[in-house]
């Protein structure tokens, strides 16, 4: 008995081992049929299977081209097309592509979205590119520009009130300068802009000093008669209109600042019109986030110091910006930085309609408050439609300039007083003498109402002893 139901056991044992592998094998030709099977035509019936070799290959292509498909879609989404420079440009033609984009947060039924700072640059020309400043841009395009037009000994004709850095940058493209005179409120003399303009001349630069503008229709038209290229240097103004027509779409080439009118550690972008379409950019470095990332954070704790003091200084941290400078040589070095990543991620999240309205509010409120004198003098007693004021220009007409300077920084106030280093030619007395009398009030958007009239009462005092 004990043998036999030993036996029936090993019997039972056996049957039940053999099933457990005929379920496998079933299960396994169910996967194996669902996965070699094709799916069904329209007509319900399914196509042809080939031999395992030609089913391998077709599935090994399938799978190819699924994962090139799917690495497309992700290129779309990351990076900008393949002729704007490693997503540093954008063409009017690709940005009627509209590519896939994640939703931005504030894009909500019933609420108006922020204006961009990449959104505004597309309205303005054909492509833009950004850069580490202003005068990086400057240089790339000048260079360009002389290599495009077989120019071996260029020219351009610059203002004559402008930073020492501007003039370096001509100078580091291989470039001539010569000097048109600017004087008073920052006014120039179109005929001498014309008599100025040689046969080597490539391009005239032209300034809307301090958010406002001059005779820009002027000189544009100007340029188009002589054919020479119209570079307009907006970086100290930001979404402007004159006359209802925004500013840097006057010139072939527009510059930018966001280190000025966003207050950051840098930043620079360069807007060219369809006619020179096909410039790009010719970066040697890029700006590290190391060196952007710190500044901001300094900059951060040093808005909170003076929000907590009422825009006083009582640690004295408070420091004037150093003066531009010009060593005399003509052989200058500039290399061209790209923008720093961290830089341009915060670029994706400026308010832009916000800045403009701060700046424009502040103008507007120190010009109301501004005591009424002949020893100091707004350089513009009113705001015109459509102007993004960068500072409050005021004109020292006695007393000494820098000693107000002076006293204001010691009240916490960072004042500007232009580009005192200029001008580069010393037979231009009237541009030396606006560069000695200059004074620029801070007025931008992450300033305090307190800060605004600690400085209207350091100018009040000022006046009342002249």
């Amino acid at each position: 008995m004990g043998d036999r139901g030993g036996e029936e056991g090993l019997r039972l044992h056996a049957r039940k081992g053999a099933l457990q592998v005929r379920i496998r094998r079933d299960r396994r030709s169910e996967l194996v049929r669902r996965r070699l099977s094709p799916p069904a035509g329209d007509d319900g019936r399914q196509a042809p299977i080939g031999s395992g070799r030609e089913r391998r290959a077709e599935a090994r292509a399938e799978g190819s081209e699924r994962a090139s498909a799917d690495e497309s879609k992700r290129r779309l989404v990351l990076i900008r097309p393949a002729e704007a420079p490693r997503g540093h440009g954008r063409s009017r033609s690709d940005r009627r592509l509209r590519l896939a984009a994640p939703p931005d947060p504030r894009d909500t039924p019933g609420v108006t979205p922020a204006m961009r700072f990449h959104d505004y640059l597309d309205r303005l020309g054909s492509s833009w590119y950004l850069y580490a400043n202003a005068s990086n841009a400057f240089k790339d395009f000048l260079v360009w520009l002389a290599a495009s037009s077989n120019q071996d000994q260029p020219a351009i004709l610059m203002p004559s009130y402008i930073p020492a850095k501007l003039y370096r940058a001509a100078l580091a493209a291989g470039y001539a300068v010569r000097f048109y005179e600017v004087h008073g409120d920052c006014r120039f003399d179109l005929d001498e802009v014309e008599r100025q303009l040689g046969t080597q001349t490539l391009a005239v630069f032209f300034v809307h000093y301090f958010g406002f503008t001059s005779d820009i229709e002027g000189m544009s038209a100007l340029a188009r008669r002589r054919g020479v290229v119209l570079i307009e240097d907006c970086a100290l103004a930001v979404d402007a209109r004159h006359r209802g027509r925004e500013l840097g779409t006057y010139g072939d080439v527009a510059l930018f600042s966001m280190r000025k009118m966003f207050l950051y550690p840098e930043g620079g972008a360069l807007v060219v019109s369809d006619r020179f379409r096909d410039f790009r950019p010719s970066y040697e470095r890029r700006v590290s986030s190391c060196y952007s990332f710190p500044r901001y954070l300094l900059q951060r704790a040093k808005y909170a110091y003076v929000r907590l003091t009422g825009g006083a200084d009582p640690l004295g941290l408070v420091r004037a910006g150093p003066a531009g400078y010009m060593d005399g040589n003509t052989q200058q070095r500039l290399s061209v930085k790209m923008l720093s990543p961290f830089t341009e991620r915060r670029l994706k999240h400026v308010d832009l309609e916000r800045v403009v309205q701060r700046r424009r509010d502040n103008y507007r409120y120190v010009l109301e408050r501004f005591p009424l004198s002949t020893a100091v003098e707004p350089m513009h007693r009113a705001l015109p439609d459509g102007c993004t004021p960068y500072s409050f220009p005021v004109l020292v007409r006695r007393g000494d300039r820098d000693a107000l300077r002076r006293a204001l920084v010691r009240e916490g106030t960072v004042a500007g007083v232009g580009w005192p280093e200029s001008p580069f030619d010393p037979a231009l007395a009237r541009t030396r003498l606006l560069s000695q009398t200059l004074l620029e009030l801070p007025i931008h958007q992450a300033l305090t109402r307190k800060q605004l009239d600690r400085s209207l009462r350091c100018v009040a005092r000022s006046v009342r002893s002249a």
